[in-house]
């Protein structure tokens, strides 16, 4: 789940050889995930309301 929110394929690279020696336990990348996902999320949430205030702009109406 980690490479669809990391972008920096050194930072992936680096947590894969992590985890394959053994340096990095599951719970540790199961809290990065959650604390980027949380990152996303926000972000996400705070665009969507500013897009709200332009849903009339796009409405489109259709009469019989």
């Amino acid at each position: 789940m980690l490479f669809h929110l990391i972008e920096d394929d050194e930072e992936l690279l680096e947590i894969r050889e992590e985890c394959v020696c053994g340096t990095r336990t599951c719970g540790a990348c199961k809290q990065l995930a959650a604390e980027k996902m949380y990152e996303f999320l926000k972000d996400h949430q705070e665009k969507r309301e500013l897009a709200r205030e332009h849903l009339d702009e796009y409405r489109i109406i259709y009469k019989k």
